[in-house]
């Protein structure tokens, strides 16, 4: 997990912080009832910032994994261990490129209120990991690592594929799960009702 610490900062300084812009700037679009037109503007703007960030991520962390998956040989021996463990390391270095990117299509997903989908995500990755691993476990030591690789793809795949989807229909989903007039907005839009109106008088 040490290789992934560049993606984390990155994420966490650059990422994070253009992302969580746009999202407010989504919601608060919203709040102030834009129009139609105003409000897909914003999401697609909004999707395209999400999506370079990974692309950005991506550019930082894919150069230190290929670059550990290279040196490997040399990493273990520097550290005293045995060379048999160079397939091992280099199949864990990506299982946590892929599960970096994972955890953070699944964070991306909790920003949306999007809880179910991150439970559900989440328990197939734990099944997953523990079925694979179980499997390359047995198959023997040349197949060690495998397990969580695969795990680790596969949930990011699914965990993509369900992000892509929220943020294509993120309009109809904000609007559709509002209540009846005279009932509690949801948490997420009251926020930034609370927040375009700090004395409370928007709920």
């Amino acid at each position: 997990y040490v290789t992934i610490l560049p993606s984390l900062a990155h994420f966490l300084i650059t990422v994070e912080t253009r992302f969580y812009m746009s999202y407010r700037k989504y919601y608060a679009t919203v709040t102030a009832r834009r129009t139609l037109t105003e409000i897909e503007a914003v999401r697609l703007e909004m999707t395209q910032v999400l999506r370079q960030g990974i692309a950005s991520m991506l550019k930082i962390q894919v150069p230190v994994t290929l670059v550990c998956i290279y040196f490997a040989p040399y990493f273990l021996r520097t550290l005293g261990l045995a060379s048999v463990y160079v397939v091992i390391f280099r199949v864990g270095v990506v299982a946590a490129l892929l599960h970096i990117l994972f955890l953070t299509t699944m964070l991306m997903l909790t920003y949306f209120d999007q809880i179910n989908d991150v439970f559900k995500i989440s328990l197939l990755f734990a099944l997953l990991n523990l079925s694979l691993t179980w499997i390359t476990t047995w198959l023997g030591f040349p197949a060690y690592g495998y397990g969580y690789a695969l795990a680790a793809g596969l949930s990011l795949w699914v965990a993509w594929l369900l992000l892509e989807r929220r943020l294509a229909e993120l309009t109809r989903l904000t609007f559709q799960y509002q209540p009846l007039q005279g009932d509690r907005p949801t948490r997420i839009v009251k926020q930034f009702m609370t927040a375009a109106d700090p004395a409370g008088r928007s709920s």
